[in-house]
């Protein structure tokens, strides 16, 4: 994986757009779940994520790919982590910034009730039906240690209101 960044767009002095025979197709991984996002660090090594809350390095060198964390998430519908993007000053202090659906106590499907899924919410109903599905989206900064995520330095920065059990497209 090449990256480049093409700086002072706009101005008459830009840079060049890079060639195609700069960039080159990389499989990160062959069983990734249910991909969602991706960060290159600056080693090349990339970050990537899985929306069941899997967070991944890809070590180009190695080709290996190497689970550096699982956050717990909220899975209902398409909920689960959503975003990943590394600090601008990322080499002098290892945030990497992650926008996800936390666990809650807001209703989730039980598997015994394979008719029934709990965690949708109703479709007609009072403010007080739908008080127990309110939850957030949740953006939060983790350092990383070597090709650890590691969760207890999480710092929470942004909560995003949200209405949980309703279908779909959730996005970050």
């Amino acid at each position: 994986l090449v990256t480049t960044m093409i700086t002072g767009f706009g101005s008459p002095a830009a840079a060049a757009v890079p060639p195609d025979s700069d960039f080159q197709k990389v499989t990160l991984n062959d069983f990734p779940g249910e991909p969602i996002a991706l960060a290159v660090l600056p080693d090349k090594r990339v970050l990537h994520t899985a929306r069941k809350g899997e967070v991944r390095i890809h070590e180009p060198r190695t080709g290996r790919n190497v689970l550096a964390a699982t956050i717990p998430v909220y899975q209902h519908d398409e909920e689960g982590v959503q975003g990943i993007a590394i600090d601008p000053d990322f080499a002098g202090n290892r945030w990497v910034y992650v926008y996800y659906s936390p666990v809650l106590d807001t209703p989730t499907d039980n598997p015994d009730t394979p008719d029934i899924n709990e965690g949708n919410a109703p479709e007609t109903g009072t403010p007080a039906d739908f008080a127990p599905f309110r939850g957030h989206m949740q953006l939060s900064r983790f350092k990383l240690r070597g090709s650890t995520l590691d969760l207890a330095t999480e710092q929470r920065i942004l909560q995003v209101p949200t209405d949980r059990g309703i279908c779909c497209h959730v996005g970050g």
